[in-house]
């Protein structure tokens, strides 16, 4: 890197968290004027299957980049992968968990502590 701008490898290097973090600034961005949850919740999923997909594109460029200031090799595209399914996870998990107007603090405790419903009473 010579010029103030870096470069393409590196560029792919940090692709998958320029993506997630680009994502996340556009539900941010988006949150106050949508009142669909389901559509940012859609936004999300692809989002984050988007970074997680990324990450194998960038698994071609191992190597130090910034000036060694990262690394990519295949410990890192593990973790890139691992960090991509884990949030797809989460989201898609999110997707019908109870709104604050229909919060229920005994549906809280079934789900800490994965009792059925007839024991929570």
């Amino acid at each position: 890197m010579n010029g103030a701008f870096p470069s393409t490898a590196d560029l792919y290097r940090v692709l998958p968290e320029m993506v997630w973090c680009g994502f996340g600034v556009i539900l941010m961005l988006l949150q106050p004027f949508t009142k669909s949850r389901s559509f940012l919740n859609a936004v999300a999923l692809v989002g984050t299957a988007l970074g997680g997909a990324l990450s194998l594109i960038a698994s071609a460029y191992y190597g130090p980049g910034f000036n060694g200031l990262i690394q990519m090799d295949s410990f890192s595209t593990f973790f890139h992968v691992l960090v991509g399914a884990v949030a797809f996870l989460v989201v898609l998990a999110a997707g019908p968990y109870p709104s604050a107007k229909t919060w229920n603090p005994r549906s809280f405790t079934r789900c800490c502590f994965s009792l059925p419903p007839e024991w929570a009473s």
